[in-house]
Formats: C-alpha cells, structure tokens, sequence
C-alpha cells in the first residue's frame, strides 16, 4: 500500500487509505509504470477506501466540487458506494486518470466498517462489482482484485482470502480451503503462497507452499512488511532456491493448459479446483479423509504435501488413486486404482497424477534460448501424453483483451491420442477461428509417457520403439527412468494437421521398473547403510516383489522408508 502516502499530517486522519503517488518512492511513476509495461509486467494498486477523499489528495479539489463539499475549508468527502455522485466522481478523478497513465487493475483490500446508508448492502461487494464492471468498459476483459466480500462476491474479482500466517498448520488448511471454496462457485481463489505474517521461517515450509502454489487457481506470492519477511527465490538456501525457481517456471510452462481451464470455468462453471466427490460423489470416504486433494482441471490430480519431511528426506501423504491408470508427472511412476496408497516423495516434487488418456499442453522451455516470460501464446510448445486409453483436449487460445464470451476471440487446436496393441497415433489438428492471435509456426515437443523407449536394442527389433511424423521418420529421446519417449517436431504452419506414430513399441503403457525405483529411494535415503546394502543385494538378485515388501516390513529400516518401497511395490 505504501505506493501512496502514508504519513500524512494527523489532521487528516490515517493514512490507511490514500490516492496520492509517494513521490520519494516514485519520483516519475509515469515512466515507472510504462517501464513495468515494456517488460511485460501489468500494475494492481492497492487501496483502502473506507476514509474517502482527505484534503492533501491530489484530487481532492475536483472531487469536493463535484460533490459540493467546501474545497477551501478541506471539508473531507466521504466514502459513500450507496451514493451514484460519489462512485462516478471517484472514477473520473481517481481511478480513470490512473489507468490513463499505465495502472491496468485495482485490488481492492479491507474495506473497514461493513455497513453502508443501504440497510444490507456490503461496501466490498458493491465496490467489486462498480470496479468489475467498469473494467468492462470499451469491450475490455474485466478484471479486478479483492478480499473475499461474502457469498456472490466471486461472480467479479480474483479472491483473496486474507493475511495467511507461516505455519504448518497454515498450509495444512490452504488446500482443502480452496477446493470447498468450489462449492459455492468461487473458483478462482487466491491466497498468500508462503504465508504472509507471524509465524516462523521454515525454507522447505515455503518450498512446500510454491509448490502448492503452482497447482493453484492464482498462484501469488505475499509478505508482510519486514526484511525478514521475503518470497525471492535467492533469498533461500541453495536447494530451496532451485526447487522454487524450477516451480516458478513451471506454472508459467502451464499457462496454455491454465489459459484453457479457465475457458470452461467461465462458460462451463467448472472451477479449476474441484474436490474428490465431484466425480465420485457416492464415495462417502472423499468428504472426509482425503480433504486436501483435488482435481486440477481436467487433466491433472494433486495430493499436495503439506507436512515437513522425516529425517530419512521423505515426506509422504495419504492419497486415494482414482479407478483407472494414473501417472505421476514427475516421477513416470503408473499406478492403477481404486485404492489408498501413503505416498512419498522429497523436497524435489509433490504428487501430481494424470490418467490414462490425458493431454497436458504446456510452453516449452527445453530448447536453447526458449525460456521467456512473456504471456503471448508461445511459439514453442509442449505436450505430455500419457498412454494406456484414448485421449483428447481442445488447446483454446486468444489475445487476452476482447470479452471471452464472444466465440470470434477464440482460437482451437483440436489434440487426439488413440491407440492399439500395435501404436499410438497422435493427432495434432489445424487451428480453427481466429489464427491471427497464435503465432503462424510452432515447434512441438511431445513425450509419451509410459511407452517402452529400448533405445539400445537392435534397429529393427520389436523392443525398440520407432516414431513417425506425417510419416517420416523420427529422432526421438528415451528418459528410462520414467519411461517417457520424446519427438520434437520442427516449425510447422500451425494451419496444418501433424501426425505422430509410435510404432513397434513393446509395452504401451510400460509397467514400472520397480528395482530401479527401490534402488532411487536407497540412493537418497537417510539410513544406515548395512541394510541399505542388504536390500540393495535383494533387489538386484532378482527378489520379487511379496519378498521385497515383506521383509520391507519385517525390517527395522525407517517407517517412511518401508512407505515408500510399498508405494513402488504397491502402486500396480
């Protein structure tokens, strides 16, 4: 809020609300703001209305006259939403004048007081809908920002949910607070990623909470005003820091995937967050026991971890996998439901599973020079297909300014996925309607997860896995750890259909290498090491599984430990 004066003579009150640039902060905030601009950035400022106009505002003449308040005498106008003069003098002095000079949005903060002249009416409520609806103005798309106003406030701003404390416990709420938030339609949900204020610092606690952060509606990060207070990634240890950078980027990677849940939240009232019991709402155990889980659009299931890690390095979280196949995004890990499984990762990941069939678009970074942070729809593009079932997702794109309800705005890349016993065809088709908003080329790179890759078995032989593109054939990458295979397809018109093959592929979808995972979980465990080296034995001696796993149990190896081995062991 210190944007503006804060420290004003007491005669005018409190500094809590204000309009008038911080000069020592902002010499020239025109230039400021054009600055933000020029590197891509857009500007919310922060206000507190509840004083009104004050005489040391900068706009305090004009508004007072408009009003018919003595501007000589410094009579101070008052907030009044429930009053038309006041809410169009506030926006052709204040608000107007400074969205002409490079302010693109407004968040609305705690509006004191609750009450207005108007039995009923909140003045947060009225105030999100006069700024929404203003917004709109010239065909714009609305947006705005602001506190949570009651029931009916989400149909207008990006909630925000209030001051988050840095605790555990705090973060521990967070996911199950923004999946009931769904229930009374308030879908696009944003609180402070990290925790705000009090509390105590933890770095994996905030590296915990990006995660969270990045498979959440609005991904914001919020602190309190104190140099021991920060969210800058350099700001922590080295691992933190490199897992809260990759994350980071990874929700910007997201944003086509984002960008087209966000379509069928506002035309298919199908919040981006949605609980368990929306697709299994017979299943009286997802009300319950598995509260902070949720399906992440329509491709994407999170189990996030919010409680620290052992002193073996593992985290876990109780997790119900859905009838089906499901994949672990991160690790390539195949699991088949319905059942519970307690799930263990480290600091590196969360829990984030994809069913069979599922298409994940994504901006690619992978290429030299491709990372950007820019918002234009990309020219390099990703997807994750994830094998075992047909599949299929409609990519919808647009520039951004337009209303989203008119169907001209929008561009459609239809993405197909079939298979049989012998291949699996992916269909990429031309985009539909308005093309001018996406680039005319794109590169694609495109990984099938749970394809056996065998890259070092003979030319020609049924192990290995040989990909066609329209045809041609292709180069591809094989990541056997997660038995993810990769083709990248050149710059192609995006006006033309692209057709990807697998052929010749011995398993699709692939089983899990179990002794390689056991011996990963070896590797980077916190344990003593003889028995480290007798499980190691076991595994590469060729033990099978019901061996593996019940002398797992029988042993006195770390009870996160023995977790994470019937995870691997019990995941098919």
């Amino acid at each position: 809020m210190d944007w503006h004066l804060v420290d004003i003579d007491p005669k005018y009150g409190s500094g809590w609300t204000g309009y008038t640039w911080n000069k020592e902060f902002f010499p020239d905030y025109k230039e400021f703001l054009a600055w933000l601009h020029e590197h891509g950035l857009k500007t919310a400022l922060n206000i507190h209305p509840a004083d009104g106009v004050r005489g040391h505002e900068v706009m305090y003449r004009d508004m007072a006259e408009a009003l018919g308040r003595d501007a000589d005498a410094e009579e101070p106008v008052p907030f009044d939403i429930a009053d038309p003069a006041y809410v169009k003098a506030a926006f052709d002095y204040i608000y107007h004048p400074y969205e002409k000079d490079g302010v693109d949005f407004w968040w609305l903060d705690w509006q004191q007081g609750g009450v207005t002249k108007v039995p009923g009416l909140d003045p947060l409520w009225m105030l999100n809908y006069y700024h929404y609806e203003d917004s709109r103005r010239d065909g714009k798309r609305g947006l705005t920002f602001s506190r949570y106003a009651g029931p009916g406030s989400h149909r207008y701003p990006i909630g925000f949910s209030g001051d988050t404390i840095v605790s555990w416990k705090s973060l521990a709420f967070q996911p199950w607070f923004t999946a009931t938030a769904s229930n009374i339609g308030y879908g696009w949900w944003s609180h402070d990623i990290g925790g705000h204020m009090l509390g105590y610092k933890d770095e994996e606690l905030t590296t915990r909470w990006v995660q969270l952060g990045v498979f959440s509606p609005i991904m914001r990060l919020h602190t309190s005003d104190s140099e021991y207070m920060h969210k800058e990634p350099w700001m922590f240890n080295a691992v933190s820091k490199e897992i809260i950078e990759r994350y980071l980027r990874l929700r910007h990677e997201l944003i086509p995937y984002l960008y087209t849940m966000n379509l069928r939240a506002s035309r298919d009232n199908r919040p981006i967050v949605e609980p368990l019991y929306y697709r299994e709402p017979e299943n009286r155990l997802l009300y319950m026991d598995y509260r902070n889980e949720y399906y992440f659009g329509s491709e994407l299931l999170v189990s996030p971890i919010t409680q620290p890690r052992l002193k073996s390095g593992f985290a876990s979280v109780k997790t119900w996998i859905p009838a089906g196949g499901w994949y672990d995004v991160f690790t390539g890990l195949h699991y088949t439901g319905a059942k519970t499984l307690t799930l263990y990762r480290d600091l590196d990941n969360i829990p984030v599973l994809a069913k069979e069939g599922a298409i994940l678009p994504m901006e690619d970074f992978s290429g030299e020079g491709y990372y950007t942070a820019s918002t234009e729809n990309p020219e390099h593009m990703a997807l994750k297909v994830f094998c075992g079932q047909d599949g299929a997702f409609t990519l919808m794109e647009d520039n951004g300014l337009g209303s989203e309800y008119e169907e001209k705005n929008w561009c459609a890349t239809k993405i197909k996925y079939c298979e049989d016993e012998k291949e699996g065809k992916l269909t990429i088709a031309a985009a539909l309607g308005n093309t001018a908003c996406i680039p005319e080329k794109r590169t694609w790179r495109v990984e099938f997860y749970g394809v056996k890759g065998a890259e070092s078995a003979a030319e020609g032989s049924a192990d290995r896995a040989e990909v066609l593109v329209n045809g041609e054939k292709a180069p591809t990458e094989y990541d056997a750890a997660k038995n993810v295979l990769s083709v990248c397809v050149g710059l192609t018109d995006t006006d033309e259909k692209i057709e990807i093959v697998v052929r010749k592929a011995a398993t699709i979808p692939e089983t899990n290498d179990f002794r390689r995972r056991l011996n990963d979980i070896l590797m980077e465990a916190e344990m003593e090491n003889i028995p480290k080296m007798q499980f190691g034995a076991m595994i590469a001696g060729g033990a099978g599984k019901n061996e593996i796993l019940s002398s797992a149990l029988a042993s006195d190896m770390p009870e996160e430990i023995r977790g994470a081995f019937a995870e691997v062991l019990l995941a098919e």
